[in-house]
């Protein structure tokens, strides 16, 4: 029996990641593509699919800033080109528009002394012409298509993002099976170095798409992306976004995940970015932006949020100061008739998420701050241990992740007692 998590998963492809993984499938699927191209293989186009809004697109586009080697040069990221099959009404806009074309030739006098040719646009050729080439009249007229603007004409890192692919009506779709197996179609190649990254959304659920048949998706390399409340914090922190916005997401991820219509990743970002502008709205303004972007059932339940529980999460600024409200803080909320573990959990996920900024230093006063409230006798052993355990795997990545936890000798007694 198909259980509620499947019928979310529906029409997706390939296994469910979270936003960490999908970094490390991308940067595995570019490696394969530059394997392929160098055996002579086929290069596959990669498809990440999911629901509208969780940031399949803008993870892609990070990768403009993910430094990169290609044929032994540095590079700062990858070259990002970017088209929406979605705005494609005919093939023309797939494959560029004809013309007329003949072939010139010239020897190379300053160099090899080989005869050069080239194709060029048949109203071009009077420039050609006059510096010096010769039209091939035995060549004929040829009709040749002038690729699209969107197509990446240089060699080196860059990929291709389709987006919204399976949005394109169905001929138009069909008509891109070339593009994604051969890297090009009868009119243009992509270049060296270029990587296809699709996304799509599932076709058995309330999208308007084109339903992909067998043939069409093992061309594919597929993924499906899922939302996690936590690692979109770490996001959030590093992009200011409102803390009420982001602890509500922390404190009832459901609301991102339940196939709502209008709520979702993308637009209680949105909703976080107005809060964020320091104008001190009310809570009628609130209601109204609120309403503006979000489901009714999200907007009742951050308004709640905002009045009962939003003032019981400690702030990771506080932490980090030594501020000794701190402690009192968690002391009340965890010695109440019923614990209040979630408002803990909360905040733990945002001074993880703090902690995980590139500008946050680990200075001695900011380590022992963080220490001590690790040593705090009112956080659960559960709780301080899958804290760490995250900052232990961060490290991989970030290597000031590690300084936060160690070196107390009573942060790690009580780590091993877990344990």
């Amino acid at each position: 029996m198909a259980t509620d998590n499947d019928k979310h998963w529906a029409g997706c492809h390939g296994e469910t990641i979270t936003y960490r993984e999908l970094d490390k499938f991308l940067d595995y699927s570019i490696l394969l593509n530059q394997a392929d191209a160098e055996a002579g293989a086929e290069r596959f186009a990669t498809c990440i699919w999911g629901h509208s809004g969780i940031g399949k697109t803008s993870k892609v586009r990070q990768f403009k800033k993910k430094k990169v080697k290609w044929r032994g040069k540095d590079y700062d990221g990858y070259a990002i080109h970017y088209v929406s099959l979605a705005q494609f009404e005919e093939m023309g806009d797939l494959h560029g528009l004809p013309d007329k074309h003949v072939l010139v030739t010239k020897f190379d006098v300053m160099d090899s002394g080989e005869l050069l040719e080239k194709w060029v646009p048949l109203d071009l050729s009077e420039g050609y012409l006059s510096q010096g080439w010769e039209v091939s009249h035995e060549a004929g007229i040829r009709t040749m298509y002038a690729p699209p603007e969107w197509v990446p004409t240089e060699a080196g890192p860059s990929i291709l993002i389709i987006d919204d692919f399976n949005k394109a009506g169905s001929r138009i779709v069909k008509g891109a099976m070339q593009l994604l197996q051969d890297y090009g179609l009868m009119s243009w190649k992509l270049p060296d170095g270029c990587n296809i990254i699709m996304t799509g959304n599932p076709d058995e659920q309330d999208y308007f798409v084109t339903t992909l048949d067998p043939s069409q998706l093992q061309r594919l390399r597929s993924c499906t992306l899922k939302f996690d409340a936590k690692e979109w914090a770490v996001w959030a922190e590093s992009a200011g976004m409102a803390p009420q916005v982001t602890s509500f997401v922390l404190a009832y991820p459901e609301q991102l995940t339940q196939g709502t219509q209008r709520t979702s990743p993308r637009s209680i970002s949105e909703f976080g970015r107005f809060l964020s502008l320091g104008l001190n709205p009310s809570i009628r303004d609130i209601q109204v932006m609120a309403h503006a972007l979000l489901d009714k059932a999200t907007v009742a339940s951050f308004i709640s949020f905002m009045e009962r529980d939003f003032e019981l999460v400690v702030s990771p600024e506080d932490i980090m100061d030594g501020n000794p409200i701190v402690e009192k803080h968690i002391k009340d909320v965890m010695t109440r008739k019923e614990k209040r573990i979630d408002v803990v959990s909360v905040t733990c996920d945002r001074l993880f998420a703090y902690l995980s900024r590139p500008e946050t230093e680990p200075t001695d006063d900011a380590v022992k701050n963080v220490q001590k409230f690790l040593c705090c006798e009112h956080l659960t052993a559960e709780i301080r241990y899958v804290f760490i355990d995250r900052l232990n795997k961060a490290s991989d990545q970030n290597p000031n992740m590690d300084k936060w936890f160690m070196g107390d000798t009573t942060l790690m007694k009580l780590v091993m007692e877990t344990v």
